[in-house]
């Protein structure tokens, strides 16, 4: 079981670079992504102009790989911690921001690697995915 970012899933459904290589780990291995993830994914797309955002949310969900995670108060806990120690205005290089503490709670909780893309995560203690779409120049 691996989880998954919205940076991952915005990079599928934009088709920016590496994302041929996300979607073979999504139709291969089984993953989780939070629900939160999945409303900011669909809202990131929305508001670039991808007007099918609903079909494309709608379409990951169906893949028989995916487990869509339900938000409770041990993520809760992890989000919280992720926050203070990673978060955007405290200092730390990660800067993680509201839906990215959301993933990193999901993954903490299932003790899984993440997927993403950008640098955010590689910054942070998060078992990182070799899949993963980041400048490895920053680590």
């Amino acid at each position: 079981m691996i989880a998954v970012d919205s940076s991952a899933i915005v990079s599928l459904g934009l088709r920016e670079p590496g994302w041929e290589r996300i979607k073979e780990v999504l139709t291969t291995d089984k993953f989780a992504v939070g629900w939160p993830s999945v409303l900011e994914s669909h809202i990131v797309l929305r508001a670039k102009g991808i007007d099918r955002a609903e079909v494309l949310m709608k379409d990951l969900l169906a893949m028989p790989t995916a487990a869509p995670i339900a938000f409770g108060p041990d993520h809760y806990i992890r989000a919280e911690i992720a926050y203070r120690r990673f978060g955007k205005g405290n200092g730390h290089p990660a800067r993680l921001n509201f839906g990215d503490c959301m993933a990193y709670a999901v993954a903490q909780e299932l003790d899984a690697p993440l997927l993403f893309k950008g640098d955010d995560f590689s910054k942070t203690d998060v078992d990182i995915h070799p899949a993963s779409v980041f400048d490895q120049s920053g680590i």
